[in-house]
């Protein structure tokens, strides 16, 4: 058993009550006793992620979706969700559907302003910072030696494109994007163990696939830590970690830009006309999330306009597979824009102007007296929340 160290991190969070679209998202009754007493935080009031009642057996979404499955575009919720889809506990309230998320971000290498909103982990940490939930993974084992983790994943679980999500996607991104040394210089860490042998060198576990809705990571040596990190972003998706020691990518999609499976001249020749000197560049670009609207995602919203540009759009993904205690397919919201802001003063007058929904990254803690003080002006409100980091 491992010891963890605890330290404390002080946070603001603006949110502005001036978005409506975000704040009338929710009915106006409080759900039973998950409702927030007074002088409580949600993650006070809302002790656990873990669901505390049956799963639904009933299943609704959201309006926008309604109308493609009427049109025939989409199936039927149902069909859509998984067959055991993730059950996520009310935290304040039951939620009704749409709206816009408004936020800011600073250009193309601030993609943090999205990754741990998409939580696309395989399991997950519960809201007392320590306990590991199930997640993309219903359920694991782990062999008494350390040495091999079992992760079963929800049968029915499909990506943002409708093609089915399974351990094949885990052993493709091991052996055709983390070890291939053309893509990845280094080895994925998540997957080494230090060997003395004569000196130090690097071993690595490997991942095998048991079967379709089983994965398996095997290590030489014991390396109990692995669900500590497939909790969090040791060991996560295209939209942290792009191409970088991924977990698991969606092979029916990134296989054709790989020598594997399309002639290395024919890539070359697409990475030229998309403006690449060499198709592993091109490869990079299209495993990233927030830079390609094409690449199929596990989470919550699927990118539509890149982060490239001067508007940074995603929308719902309509295969996302949690739904709340009613059986509200997840997210409630329909659609996240973030605008580019690259002076820091510009972004902290925006929120204090109303501009921005709800944002706690790069809103700085020195500002606070600031924020604290516009904020009846503004229709906005500051959480100053203390958190805790682990350490391990």
């Amino acid at each position: 058993m491992k010891h963890k160290n605890w330290t404390l991190l002080m946070v603001v969070t603006v949110t502005s009550v001036a978005a409506v679209t975000v704040r009338r998202g929710c009915s106006s009754k409080p759900t039973g006793s998950r409702a927030a007493g007074a002088g409580q935080t949600q993650a006070e009031q809302a002790k656990s992620f873990i669901p505390m009642a049956s799963a639904p057996t009933e299943f609704h979404e959201a309006p926008m979706l309604a109308e493609q499955v009427k049109a025939g575009k989409l199936p039927p919720v149902r069909q859509r969700i998984s067959e055991e889809p993730l059950v996520v506990p009310v935290v304040e309230r039951i939620g009704t559907y749409g709206g816009t998320w408004h936020r800011a971000f600073t250009g193309p290498s601030d993609f943090q302003t999205i990754d741990r909103l998409e939580h696309d982990f395989i399991l997950y940490y519960d809201l007392d910072g320590k306990t590991i939930v199930p997640h993309i993974a219903k359920s694991w084992e782990i062999s008494e030696d350390g040495r091999v983790f079992t992760f079963h994943l929800r049968p029915g679980m499909k990506w943002s494109d409708g093609e089915p999500f399974t351990s094949e996607d885990f052993v493709f991104a091991y052996e055709d994007i983390d070890m291939d040394p053309r893509i990845n210089v280094r080895k994925p860490p998540y997957l080494r163990i230090r060997q003395e042998r004569g000196g130090f060198e690097n071993a690595y576990g490997r991942v095998e696939a048991v079967d379709p809705l089983t994965v398996r990571f095997v290590f030489p040596e014991p390396k109990f830590i692995i669900d500590e990190l497939a909790a969090g972003h040791g060991i996560s998706g295209q939209c942290s970690r792009g191409w970088d020691a991924v977990p698991y990518a969606p092979k029916h999609y990134l296989k054709q830009f790989l020598p594997r499976y399309t002639p290395e001249d024919k890539l070359n020749e697409m990475a030229a006309e998309a403006g690449f000197k060499s198709w592993v560049l091109l490869f990079q670009q299209k495993a990233k999330l927030p830079e390609n609207p094409e690449l199929p995602t596990v989470g919550p919203w699927r990118t539509v306009t890149p982060i490239t540009g001067q508007l940074f759009t995603l929308e719902r993904n309509p295969y996302y597979w949690a739904v709340d205690p009613k059986g509200n397919q997840l997210p409630y919201i329909d659609r996240l824009e973030m605008r580019l802001v690259q002076d820091l003063e510009v972004l902290t007058m925006r929120a204090m102007a109303g501009e921005i929904d709800m944002q706690e990254r790069h809103i700085q803690l020195a500002k606070y007296p600031a924020f604290k003080e516009a904020a009846q002006k503004g229709n906005y409100r500051c959480d100053l929340r203390v958190m805790r980091r682990r350490r391990s």
